[in-house]
């Protein structure tokens, strides 16, 4: 079993100074919570990675700052179109993952 912890539980740290502390409590693992659109890009991400592959830290998950709206995205009764909500998580994300 991996353990780890959000860079969201060090909020309204900058993420890069979260992951920092995630990197220094010693743990395997973490989710990086992205706090806006500019923490998506390859530029920033490739930062993130980095200081997580130094202190040997798997980065399993990214989690774009929509979190407030996410139900209106995954729930077609409440979006008129939920295929475009999808599609705009992809877009969001997609500079992060590539």
């Amino acid at each position: 079993m991996l353990s780890g912890i959000s860079t969201a539980c060090f909020y309204p740290q900058h993420t890069e100074d979260a992951l920092e502390t995630v990197c220094q409590m010693g743990v395997q693992c973490t989710e990086i919570f992205a706090n806006c659109a500019e923490e998506l890009t390859p530029a920033y991400t490739s930062e993130l990675q980095k200081m997580a592959d130094f202190h040997g830290v798997k980065i399993l998950s990214l989690h774009p700052y929509t979190s407030a709206m996410e139900g209106l995205f995954f729930f077609p009764i409440m979006s008129a179109d939920s295929t475009k909500d999808v599609n705009f998580i992809k877009n969001i994300t997609r500079p992060a993952i590539n």
